[in-house]
């Protein structure tokens, strides 16, 4: 936990969260029974929102520190449970949540948040391709 403290302030982060992940492999979380595989929260399209699953730390900076305070209570670090196996989702409204995991083929799916930042650029979809 002071490790993951020290590197968001370091870095001056807007969001960061830490999970734990059993049987970790390679250079990505592995996705076996008890564990799932998290949303990407953004991309080159932009911020798609904060997450609906379940987040054990979770740092808020701003612009978010202003957004969620009045829900979360202290910040800017929040820790959902004592341990991260019972981690519980975000006590934020739906509106500032990305809806939806990834799919099979690691591709996430869901609604974007409908509430951004206006700091922080919102998802836009890539431009349909007409072949």
């Amino acid at each position: 936990m002071h490790l993951f403290r020290r590197v968001a302030e370091q870095l001056d982060c807007f969001h960061a969260q830490a999970a734990v992940s059993r049987d970790h492999c390679g250079t990505g979380l592995a996705s076996d029974t008890r564990t799932v595989l998290p949303t990407n929260l953004g991309n080159v399209h932009g911020w798609r929102g904060l997450p609906d699953h379940p987040v054990w730390l979770t740092w808020f900076g701003e612009p978010y520190a202003s957004l969620v305070a009045p829900h979360v209570g202290t910040l800017p670090l929040l820790r959902t449970a004592e341990h991260p196996n019972d981690a519980h989702p975000l006590p934020v409204p739906s509106e500032l949540q990305l809806s939806g995991f990834r799919n099979v083929d690691g591709e996430p799916e869901g609604t974007p948040a409908r509430l951004v930042p206006l700091a922080l650029p919102a998802y836009r979809p890539p431009p349909a391709r007409d072949w």
